[in-house]
């Protein structure tokens, strides 16, 4: 498989964090490090909600559909911050780089689990991935395939699931583990901001 259908899942998620963050003028002092911690869980957030607004109104799902007004938005952000800066701030006390090779190492452990193992191994396999094949199947949420099949989890992890087909164009399951994996990774990071700014 093309490692750019494994990244561009990710990619639409952290930039869509991203802009959200700079529309709403959160963490603006912060290291892109920081940023990029809450910027997943924002970007999840904002896609797994589009979705669902989208099916009940009947608008299809696609990745035109879904990144156009991401985009539009980004660039008239962009347009409004002419000045945007990348702002790479490294930690300057020792217990900050602990935190963040601990960071490191644990992230790597995660993604790597994530490429490593067959999606049957996954406890998620049967809910979160077998209803996001039929969401994305579908086009839509279907409320009776979700009473059909009794199911008491919300449907973020289903549509990010279905986002990750829709944009990879395709059921591709290692590009959905891999963009579930970085949940780990987003919180290591919001948990490495919190605990260095108490120390």
């Amino acid at each position: 498989m093309n490692m750019f259908i494994f990244l561009l899942p990710l990619i639409c998620i952290f930039l869509i964090g991203l802009i959200v963050i700079s529309v709403t003028n959160n963490f603006s002092r912060q290291s892109l490090l920081n940023k990029l911690g809450f910027a997943y869980g924002i970007g999840v957030g904002c896609v797994t909600v589009q979705m669902m607004f989208y099916s009940f109104l009947h608008i299809g799902w696609n990745p035109f559909s879904i990144l156009l007004p991401w985009f539009l938005l980004g660039v008239v952000t962009f347009i409004k911050k002419s000045k945007m800066q990348l702002q790479i701030i490294l930690p300057s006390a020792k217990i900050d780089f602990l935190l963040l090779a601990g960071i490191i190492c644990s992230s790597f452990f995660v993604l790597f689990e994530a490429l490593i193992r067959p999606l049957s191994a996954w406890d998620g396999w049967s809910h979160w991935f077998l209803h996001g094949k039929a969401f994305y199947i579908l086009g839509y949420i279907d409320p009776q395939y979700l009473i059909s099949v009794n199911n008491a989890y919300p449907p973020l992890m289903n549509l990010l699931i279905t986002f990750s087909y829709i944009v990879t164009g395709g059921i591709h399951e290692q590009a959905a583990i891999f963009l579930y994996a970085w949940f780990y990774v987003a919180l290591l990071l919001i948990v490495g901001y919190m605990v260095s700014k108490q120390l």
